[in-house]
């Protein structure tokens, strides 16, 4: 039989740097396990794959993304929850049945990983596909499928959803609106209240500046440009009434295609060019975030991140029923930032996170020490 197989699956990597942090996350942890086999990681990405190109213990590959992906290019936006769900358990049928399997390696597998993301819920329908196409296959192979680390807001049950998510051993909400959402349905014998994957392991930030910096990431794709001019105004006004109290205005981009677009307004409203960290640089140079800095975001992994790194900071929430739950989340946890469209209060009030990095990491590592496939 060779090598085992513990596959690894992100629906929503679309080239967000909160995704691609949690791939790079769970390959360092697999790179590390003393277990036999190898993970088999369902992406091929340039930067990850040049990171752990050394271990053995890895294995990437796109035979498990091919057929969801021409069943899924069939829908449209406008089709049903259940439409999606079908599309994956078609493209599991399928996959089943073409010999050789996936290249040879569906004999191999010993179970299905779904690491997490905010990638489940009724904006982004098109990822159930691959929910119910993991589901399937688990359920064929005769072989454990779990769920980390997920956000499932805004989402709606039906039956066939159900039925899916109950084909799971356990799935982890990272948020308490997800984890009340799996009971209210049913599922309450799958569902475990937890945490964000990027807590499996610690973080590293910056070196503190003096005097603070502040650093600034907005997303372009979930408000609208009535959203984004009030945003542009009040970031503006911020800017210009607390620029004493910076060192430094600095721009990070989670996803180029989105957030570089108000960094170029923002540069055109100052009339100043403002220094920006992309993807690449973060995923290469570290965290940039540190204690001493002031961040202002809209996204919600680099409002966790840089809590944890120390940053006090402002969140944004561009989308009511979704970027909402996703920044709860993080002040449940002590991140202690304010909302920046609510009259932001200036630097020096702003107080520091309160987060419980170690407890949290804890919490984290009993779920891996008690899902041994992970």
């Amino acid at each position: 039989m060779g090598n085992r197989y513990r596959v690894l699956y992100c629906a929503g990597g679309n080239g967000n740097f909160g995704d691609d942090y949690i791939l790079d996350r769970w390959l360092a942890h697999a790179s590390t396990k003393s277990s036999p086999g190898q993970l088999y990681v369902n992406s091929w990405q340039d930067w990850l794959a040049a990171r752990y190109r050394g271990s053995d213990r890895i294995v990437f590959g796109k035979h498990l993304q091919h057929p969801v992906r021409a069943e899924v290019a069939s829908l449209s936006g406008g089709d049903s929850l259940d439409d999606f769900l079908a599309a994956g358990e078609r493209a599991a049928s399928n996959l089943l049945a073409a010999p050789p399997a996936a290249g040879g390696i569906l004999d191999k597998i010993e179970s299905f990983h779904l690491a997490g993301g905010g990638y489940l819920n009724l904006i982004t329908k098109a990822h159930f596909a691959h929910l119910s196409f993991m589901a399937a296959l688990a359920k064929s192979l005769g072989v454990p499928i779990f769920g980390t680390g997920l956000g499932l807001m805004p989402l709606n049950g039906t039956n066939r959803l159900y039925e899916v998510l109950s084909t799971f051993r356990f799935i982890e909400a990272r948020d308490i609106e997800s984890f009340d959402w799996l009971t209210s349905v049913g599922l309450k014998s799958v569902a475990i209240s937890g945490l964000d994957d990027t807590f499996i392991s610690p973080v590293v930030g910056g070196a503190p500046s003096s005097p603070r910096r502040l650093i600034v990431n907005v997303q372009s794709d979930m408000g609208g440009s009535h959203l984004h001019s009030t945003l542009l105004r009040v970031m503006k006004d911020y800017i210009h009434t607390y620029s004493r109290d910076f060192s430094d205005l600095l721009y990070v981009s989670f996803f180029d295609k989105s957030d570089v677009i108000f960094h170029e307004a923002l540069q055109q409203a100052l009339g100043i060019s403002i220094s920006l960290l992309n993807k690449s640089d973060l995923l290469a140079d570290g965290l940039p975030f540190s204690p001493s800095d002031v961040v202002i975001s809209s996204r919600f992994h680099c409002h966790l991140l840089a809590a944890r790194c120390g940053a006090s900071g402002l969140y944004i929430v561009a989308r009511k029923g979704y970027y909402d739950v996703k920044h709860k989340s993080i002040l449940d946890i002590g991140s202690g930032w304010i909302s920046f469209l609510d009259d932001p209060p200036g630097p020096s009030e702003l107080l520091p996170p309160a987060i419980d990095e170690q407890g949290q990491l804890a919490k984290k590592a009993a779920l891996l020490t008690a899902a041994p496939s992970l």
